[in-house]
């Protein structure tokens, strides 16, 4: 509800004691000073608790707009952050490589397993990928968890998360899935088949159907 609609609900709160007294007494005007302070008494004790609630759900209302807003800025500000991040990745096994280019040279290092050795490949290669995991993990958690956004809001955001990253990086982040129960159990919950979306060419089609077919079980 907008502020206007607030201050509005306030203005016309008085009309409907106001109303309700006139039609269920007589509409005259008394010149008793006590008659007057017993009406006024009664607008007092009838409006003053309705415009205090219309008050409260105000701030309220403004309070959880302010909260949602300062998420939606904290969740951009990492968004960047992690862009950022990934343009300068390393770890202590990157050498010369660095940010897109290392990403890509683990990549290959993956793609250019076969099946029975896949998950080993990935296990022993975990310690070079996992920062860039847990970053992206960190974003999703950060909307999962906040309760001002609802569902669709989340999914959407989450959305906006996987439009950002890479091929590159998304490819390794489903590939953590096939290890890391919790970028499988966060694909799983947000919209994981809009991971075809990434680019890749037909050799690596089977790596991709088998990080779906593991999110799904």
């Amino acid at each position: 509800m907008s502020s206007t609609k607030y201050i509005l609900a306030i203005l016309l709160t008085p009309f409907f004691p106001f109303w309700f007294y006139f039609n269920h007494h007589e509409a005259s005007l008394s010149n008793n000073q006590v008659d007057w302070g017993a009406f006024g008494s009664y607008m007092g004790g009838v409006t003053g608790p309705i415009v205090a609630a219309i008050t409260l759900l105000f701030l309220i209302d403004s309070y959880r707009k302010q909260s949602k807003q300062s998420a939606l800025q904290i969740f951009l500000t990492l968004l960047k952050d992690h862009v950022e991040y990934v343009m300068g990745y390393t770890t202590q096994y990157s050498k010369s490589y660095k940010g897109h280019d290392y990403l890509d040279w683990l990549w290959n290092v993956i793609k250019n397993s076969q099946e029975p050795e896949l998950i080993d490949r990935i296990k022993k290669n975990y310690g070079e990928i996992q920062p860039l995991v847990m970053s992206i993990q960190l974003l999703i958690e950060l909307i999962d968890r906040e309760p001002t956004f609802n569902k669709s809001e989340k999914s959407l955001y989450v959305l906006q998360i996987y439009s950002r990253l890479t091929s590159v990086e998304m490819k390794l982040f489903l590939a953590s899935a096939l290890i890391d129960d919790k970028s499988k159990c966060q694909l799983k919950k947000y919209e994981y088949e809009q991971c075809r979306i990434i680019s890749c060419p037909d050799d690596e089609n089977w790596l991709l159907d088998r990080f779906l077919h593991e999110i799904k079980t």
